[in-house]
């Protein structure tokens, strides 16, 4: 079940999404939001004490709990890794076609230095959650490669996906193809080399 200070958190996103597609991450946006919903400034100010920074983060933690959910619980059986990575970042890539606008304009966001290790913690977190649920338990050093080098996959096929006009994001799908092939030759790469200097 999801509690209180999520489900004003998701409210007050969702219904500024639309806004913040056209007018960017403003904190004006986020007020209006609220006040649409009828919530208090008081209210606000707690579900998001450091105002559109909070807001952004939430963004992230939104659209992994909506990848989740359009994701089965278990992946199908006999399906290989590789293809269960990719079928969560398409469904990622998917929840979020509405939002493009949004995302550009978060990515502006997040470019200044002050702001880009949140961005990377935020993408390292998603990266982490879809290997989970495709099955991977690993707590070694392969953990945290696998996490980065993921994180690197679904950074690199943004622009893909920003540019893609077909209606199944088909031309997403066939760059995440090929950067998903490559992410697993290095994790292999990676893992062939520890255990030879292990």
């Amino acid at each position: 079940m999801i509690d209180v200070d999520v489900k004003i958190k998701d409210e007050i996103l969702e219904t500024a999404l639309p806004l913040i597609s056209l007018n960017g991450w403003k904190r004006e946006i986020m007020w209006r939001a609220a006040d649409q919903l009828g919530y208090a400034r008081e209210a606000v100010k707690e579900a998001f004490p450091a105002g559109i920074w909070d807001l952004l983060r939430h963004f992230s933690d939104w659209t992994d709990r909506q990848m989740l959910d359009n994701l089965p619980k278990k992946p199908e059986d006999g399906s290989r890794v590789r293809d269960r990575i990719k079928t969560a970042v398409m469904v990622r890539f998917n929840i979020l076609s509405p939002y493009k606008g949004a995302v550009q304009k978060s990515r502006i966001f997040w470019m200044a230095s002050l702001r880009s290790v949140d961005s990377s913690k935020a993408l390292w977190r998603t990266a982490d959650k879809i290997w989970l649920w495709a099955g991977d338990t690993s707590q070694d050093y392969n953990r945290y490669t696998k996490r980065a080098l993921l994180s690197v996959v679904i950074a690199a096929t943004m622009p893909a996906w920003f540019h893609d006009q077909t209606e199944d994001l088909s031309f997403t799908r066939a760059c995440l193809d090929k950067r998903i092939e490559s992410l697993f030759r290095k994790v292999r790469h990676v893992m062939f080399y520890k255990k030879r200097s292990a």
